[in-house]
Parts: C-alpha cells; sequence; structure tokens
C-alpha cells in the first residue's frame, strides 16, 4: 500500500500507517520544523502560518506551478493551477482558519498568482490587486492573536479571459464584526487600520504646518 513508515511525515495525510489524530498532528509538526507548511489531506491542503518568509511565494515557485506541468508538490499554487486546469467553467477555492492563520496573506498570494497569468498586465488585474491594501485598512484590525486579523470574511470572483487573463472581478464583503472593534477594547485590541493610518497623516501634516486653522482644531 501507499502507508507512510512510522515516525515518517509525509506530504499527504492519507498516506500515514495509522490514520490517527496523535500521527497526523506529529506530522505535521515535523513538516513545519522542516519549514514544509504545505501537507495535503486528501485533495484538501492543510496550511502552517510560519510567521516568516519561507520563500513559498516567490517568482520561481509561482512560475513553476503556472507551468504546463506544474509540481504535485503540496502548495496553494497547486491547489489553484489544479482548478484553473479543470473541466467546467467555474472554480471555488475556500480559504478558511482560525485567526493567525494566514486566510489574508493566503488570499494575496492567490490573486496575485492569477494576475501572473495570461499576456499583459492590464488595468483589471492591477486594479484588484491594489484593492487588498484599502480593504485591509477598512476592514482588518491589530488584535492580541495577529496584526492584520480580518474582521469581515471576502467572497471573491474572479473571470478570466480565454488565455487566463484576468478580465474581471467581484467583491463582496460579509460578517462585518463590528463589535469586535468598537466600544472598549481590551488591552492589545486595536480598530480598523484606517483610523490610525488618518490620524498618522493628520498627525504628520500638523508637523508640517503647526500654525495652520486645522492643527490648532487638533490641538
Amino acid at each position: 500500500g501507499h502507508g507512510a513508515q512510522p515516525g515518517a511525515a509525509p506530504a499527504n495525510l492519507l498516506h500515514l500507517e495509522d490514520l490517527n489524530e496523535g500521527d497526523m498532528l506529529q506530522s505535521l509538526e515535523r513538516r513545519y520544523r522542516r519549514r514544509e507548511i504545505y501537507t495535503w489531506a486528501g485533495n484538501i491542503l492543510v496550511s502552517m502560518n510560519p510567521y516568516e518568509d519561507v520563500g513559498v511565494f516567490s517568482p520561481e515557485v509561482a512560475a513553476a506551478f503556472a507551468s504546463s506541468a506544474p509540481p504535485r508538490a503540496p502548495h496553494l499554487y497547486a491547489v489553484l493551477a489544479a482548478a484553473l486546469a479543470g473541466r467546467g467553467e467555474r472554480h471555488a477555492v475556500l480559504v478558511t482558519g482560525e485567526s493567525g492563520s494566514g486566510k489574508t496573506q493566503a488570499t494575496v498570494a492567490a490573486l496575485q498568482f492569477l494576475a501572473m497569468r495570461g499576456s499583459q498586465p492590464g488595468g483589471v488585474r492591477e486594479k484588484l490587486l491594489r484593492s487588498t491594501p484599502l480593504l485591509e485598512a477598512f476592514g482588518n484590525a491589530h488584535t492580541r492573536q495577529n496584526t492584520n486579523s480580518s474582521r469581515f470574511g471576502k467572497f471573491i470572483e474572479v473571470y478570466l479571459a480565454p488565455d487566463g487573463s484576468i478580465a474581471g472581478a467581484t467583491l463582496a464583503p460579509y460578517m462585518l464584526e463590528t463589535s469586535r472593534v468598537s466600544g472598549h477594547l481590551p488591552a492589545g485590541e486595536q480598530t480598523y487600520h484606517v483610523f490610525y493610518l488618518l490620524r498618522a497623516a493628520l498627525g504628520a501634516a500638523c508637523e508640517r504646518a503647526p500654525g495652520a486653522p486645522l492643527a490648532a482644531e487638533l490641538a
């Protein structure tokens, strides 16, 4: 069979000799210590946030998975490549996990991977990529667990042209957690990034023009 030897850390958890919670967690830990942050569980991709750049989203890696013969190794790009190569017109990728698990970064990386496909750069894909920081400013907050925690979910539809380039996109936010970023916040918690960005910008403007009426009002 395909069962892995005891103590092994296979790329697919289904290849473990004994499929139980303890062995699966040990296998994931071994892979994590080797900076192998991705592991298959069947056709589901398990991702562990390394909290540092380990090179998994480098241009070279993206180019390899965008080629006509992508690697079979577990990777976010492998999920996207399989969806793009699949039959049918509609495909969905669900990114889910606990706070700080890397959902926001995974979504950004997925959009960047889709944007590199096709012919020449265009306004649509540039707008799609540039929308991410704006959405994060108005919908993300600093928490005790995560410095860039999403307070909302995103449903993103990306429309591809026949050559694979992005032809259009729509984004619908939902489940905005206003209760988590309003009122009296616990120590270590902040409200939406945009308020701190505005405060910093106004503070810088006041320093440049301390005698302006605006500076007097803000003081």
